[in-house]
């Protein structure tokens, strides 16, 4: 993932997992001169985009590549810098098969106009993404629209809006002394009990709590996790 990407982790709860995560420079491949596969790290890096798949000879064809590229930076081998260059083209080429073999890239107009939505609800969690509406912007059914946004971002649209919605919150919590109806009101949460209780569900605390422990201990708890 390029550097300062934000990602989702999908996993299945008592089920054990091993992630790998190969990072570079957001621009990696415009330095080198690459723009084709720069456009292609730009489509991934819009935002929390899977870099995986269930397949077998996926996983085993990218551990494959990945143990090679951990070997050409640790050994510092001639042409190192060229060869890892192509060892990390061609795990996104194999993310992007991946991407069309599983239906992902059917409709790309469609997967734009989702990623600008994705956009969209970073900058502005607080206002209205109704699903019938998101999803005739993208030119898609509602059902396919829900499918392609699970698939994208590993949530429902809701689960995203409301993931966003709390961020906002935990931020205006730490930087702001607005008072908690008022945060909950400028993230989009107009009824305060039901702002509580997500809250205190996704983080184990409830606002006011996480407010009087910062203000006691002069220091905010890090529960902002990138995914």
């Amino acid at each position: 993932m390029p550097e300062g990407s934000s990602h989702y982790i999908a996993a299945e709860p008592d089920v054990p997992a091993e992630y790998i995560f190969v990072c570079f420079e957001r621009e990696h491949f415009l330095k080198s001169g690459n723009s084709q596969m720069q456009q292609a790290v730009d489509s991934l890096a819009v935002n929390r985009q899977y870099f995986s798949g269930a397949d077998p000879r996926y996983l085993e064809e990218n551990i494959r590549l990945i143990n090679q590229l951990f070997e050409e930076i640790k050994e510092s081998r001639p042409f190192a810098s060229a060869q890892t260059d192509c060892l990390l083209g061609e795990l996104i080429i194999n993310y992007y098969r991946s991407l069309n073999q599983s239906g992902h890239g059917d409709n790309p107009a469609g997967m734009e106009k989702i990623q600008q939505l994705i956009k969209k609800i970073q900058r502005h969690p607080e206002a209205d993404y109704p699903l019938e509406r998101s999803a005739r912007n993208a030119g898609m059914s509602i059902t396919g629209f829900c499918e392609k946004f699970r698939q994208y971002t590993g949530t429902t649209l809701t689960g995203y809006i409301q993931a966003a919605r709390l961020k906002k919150a935990i931020v205006l919590l730490q930087t702001t002394n607005l008072q908690i109806a008022v945060i909950a009101l400028d993230c989009g949460f107009n009824n305060l009990g039901y702002f509580h209780k997500v809250f205190k569900k996704h983080y184990n605390v409830t606002p006011y709590a996480l407010k009087m422990t910062f203000r006691q201990k002069g220091e905010f708890p890090n529960l902002l996790k990138e995914y």
